[in-house]
């Protein structure tokens, strides 16, 4: 049976669809949710989603601890468009997922890119560079076990069009209160500027060169080339 968007989404932006209700989009969803926004999460993992629907979402850690009552669905459980998309599933699983979401985005609707690394183009592939909006966040969150999350520290949130200015789209107050109540929450939330987008982007680069799969290989990337 479907879970579809309740009301007028392309009127209201609500509710929120939060494509991977892991680490990031777990900890960002939940507190949607606990600010009274509605939300609907979904995920591949047949146990996450029960234990949502079940039990609830609940986050632990330094920053916060608490547990919301939430709707959960697998992709194929979808029904109906969204005016807000947080696409929050790791670079590599990007195309997959926008594989099923693309259909689910409102015509004046937009994809919000809260994954590591720079997957911006691959989401604008799939629905258009007028529907993309590029992410950056660096606040820290783990996902424990099913229906848990750890919130492990505040962060930035910095968020834009990808060209370095600010899109017409987060303009619409259904974008921007959504986005307005994650930086609060998590720390600082600013416009993506294009020095930012250089510095992903070379980041993103020496990623390719060495073979790495996404940006979290950084950290070890001295140890690794020590070894012979």
């Amino acid at each position: 049976m479907g879970v579809t968007a309740p009301g007028d989404s392309s009127a209201t932006g609500k509710p929120i669809l939060v494509w991977g209700a892991g680490a990031m989009g777990g900890a960002i969803g939940a507190r949607l949710v606990r600010s009274g926004i509605d939300v609907l999460f979904v995920d591949r993992v047949t146990e996450h989603v029960e234990a949502i629907n079940t039990a609830g979402l609940t986050v632990t850690g330094p920053v916060a601890s608490f547990r919301v009552a939430a709707t959960a669905a697998l992709p194929d459980e979808v029904r109906g468009a969204f005016q807000t998309i947080l696409l929050c599933v790791k670079a590599h699983h990007t195309r997959e997922a926008l594989g099923k979401l693309k259909e689910h985005v409102a015509e004046a609707g937009a994809v919000v890119s809260i994954q590591n690394g720079l997957n911006e183009g691959v989401i604008a592939e799939a629905v258009g560079w007028q529907r993309t909006v590029g992410a950056f966040v660096n606040f820290g969150a783990d996902y424990l076990e099913p229906g848990v999350i750890h919130w492990g520290g505040r962060g930035a949130v910095v968020v834009g069009e990808p060209d370095g200015s600010i899109a017409d789209v987060l303009e619409a107050p259904a974008h921007r209160g959504v986005l307005v109540e994650v930086g609060e929450e998590v720390g600082v939330a600013t416009p993506l500027t294009r020095r930012l987008v250089a510095l992903i982007h070379d980041l993103e680069e020496g990623r390719r060169q060495r073979g790495w799969s996404n940006l979290d290989d950084l950290g070890s990337s001295p140890a690794d080339e020590s070894q012979p």
